[in-house]
């Protein structure tokens, strides 16, 4: 993944540029800059980019596409109900079985996909040249790997969701505390500011160098998980203490990642944005976080994509 990451950094650097140039009209204009839309855009035209050969336009016209539209409904509404689900154990056999598959929610899972299936044949059909997700998927046709049409399909339909607004929360979080901790903002900057001399000579191999800015990033993932939801967990085969009750064996249990991240007893103030507690020279205080409990994309192989 990582080597791949390295063959697409040109466009990954390109949509940034387009970023930096569309803050900077509204910055010399003096108008004030949504960041929220803007993550948005960008990474849904780059998820777009590596997966069909071309964004969404949007970071150029600066509205969301009807696609992306759809996209923020149907995470609304899968929020919502996941919601409702743990209310009551009846709340969620009915969302279950009632309303998780009503042909209003159908509709919309079948209009996202769709829309991939019509730009992936549109992308296969031009060839590009230049390496993206399909590089790889492609180099495997002649292969026992090689992937179906079918899996194609679901999984360009899967990259427009797991790469994009998940990561554009996580930006905009991160952007949220930065601007609210000017010692933080301006410690940053200068670390950036001082291991690049411009633009052209910023690199992925070199930005994850960058103690500081990975800090920031890792703090903000804690305060601000991007998909603050309960990854299930099974107990040992011989059951296990949890919080002073106990649990039987293999069942299933779960924690909301923003209340395990803001607990007091794993983390030394632990609803202040402090990227410090991140770093191997941290302060004594910080020395009894529990860092290992932060794991905003779940463990494990098959973890989120948005990771990467």
């Amino acid at each position: 993944m990582r080597k791949a990451l390295k063959e697409q950094e040109p466009i990954l650097k390109d949509w940034a540029q387009k970023l930096v140039e569309k803050c900077s009209e509204s910055a010399n204009a003096h108008q004030p800059v949504d960041m929220v839309r803007y993550w948005n855009f960008t990474t849904f035209d780059i998820i777009a980019d590596l997966t069909f050969g071309e964004g969404l336009g949007m970071l150029t016209s600066g509205e969301y596409h009807a696609w992306v539209t759809t996209i923020f409904a149907n995470l609304k509404f899968a929020a919502r109900l996941a919601a409702i689900k743990t209310l009551h154990p009846i709340l969620r056999t009915f969302v279950r079985d009632f309303v998780e598959h009503t042909e209003v929610a159908e509709r919309r899972r079948q209009a996202h996909f769709n829309f991939s299936v019509q730009r992936l044949d549109q992308h296969l059909t031009r060839k590009v040249e230049r390496p993206d997700f399909w590089t790889r998927i492609l180099s495997r046709d002649d292969t026992q790997d090689a992937f179906s049409m079918d899996e194609q399909y679901e999984t360009a339909s899967l990259f427009m969701v797991a790469g994009t607004e998940t990561s554009a929360s996580a930006l905009s979080g991160t952007t949220y505390y930065l601007l609210r901790n000017p010692r933080c903002l301006d410690k940053l900057a200068t670390e950036l500011r001082t291991t690049f001399r411009s633009f052209e000579d910023l690199s992925l191999t070199q930005l994850a160098r960058c103690q500081y800015l990975q800090a920031c990033i890792q703090e903000g993932l804690r305060v601000y998980p991007p998909l603050p939801i309960m990854p299930p967990r099974r107990t040992p085969p011989g059951g296990c203490v949890i919080d002073g009750w106990w649990v039987a064996g293999n069942t299933k249990v779960d924690i909301n990642q923003y209340a395990a991240h803001h607990d007091e007893e794993a983390f030394h103030r632990a609803h202040e944005y402090i990227p410090e507690r991140w770093l191997s020279d941290k302060s004594d205080e910080f020395k009894n976080d529990r860092l290992d409990s932060v794991e905003p994309f779940n463990i494990g192989p098959r973890n989120c994509l948005g990771q990467v």
